[in-house]
């Protein structure tokens, strides 16, 4: 795994990403026909083009790097022994040359910048982690995190427990600030600091 700034090139895999996480994370918080209705859009596209690409915002990505350039084998010349007979290996050279092959995958990502909330101005703010569930308790989130740098406050749904048991252990607490947002129904969600 890496964690790499994200680029625009990025944007349709962090979208793809973040859906595929609100499914897993957010179900029963989050009404399934909405969780099931959202999907990548020309406009999330843009959103996400725009956001990685404003230089007050910083956009990491966690992936796996599945490069692959060109294999060369050569055989070896030896001696196999068995019970009944002594057999000399030729030589074998053998070269055999791959296309340079290069793909993502994007298993999680962080959002962080000037804190939105008029009385924390001055603070950073951490917008979004998101980490596929497959790499969940493998270090993933942590990593995004440390990245993040100095992420002062955040806003997390109230009945995320995962979620809030994951910042309680990085020295984030509840400050006792709340707000309903609506996602196909009100869904709460409370202000942590460190």
């Amino acid at each position: 795994m890496r964690i790499r700034t994200a680029t625009t090139d990025d944007a349709r895999a962090v979208e793809q990403l973040r859906l595929r996480t609100w499914q897993v994370a957010y179900a029963g918080l989050v009404p399934e026909s909405v969780l099931r209705a959202r999907q990548v859009t020309d406009e999330s596209l843009a959103r996400w083009v725009t956001r990685l690409g404003d230089r007050t915002v910083s956009t990491w990505v966690a992936d796996h790097d599945n490069t692959v350039g060109t294999v060369g084998t050569v055989g070896t010349v030896g001696t196999v022994e068995t019970v009944e007979t002594v057999e000399t290996v030729e030589t074998v050279e053998t070269v055999e040359t791959v296309e340079r092959v290069d793909t993502v995958d994007i298993i999680g990502m962080a959002v962080a910048g000037p804190c939105r909330d008029p009385d924390l101005l001055g603070s950073r703010e951490l917008y979004a982690l998101y980490v596929d569930a497959g790499s969940w308790g493998g270090g993933t989130g942590s990593a995004l995190l440390a990245a993040a740098g100095a992420v002062e406050v955040l806003w997390v749904l109230e009945g995320n427990t995962r979620a809030r048991a994951f910042y309680g252990r990085h020295g984030f607490a509840a400050d006792g600030e709340r707000k309903v947002l609506d996602l196909g129904g009100p869904v709460v969600e409370v202000r942590y600091r460190r």
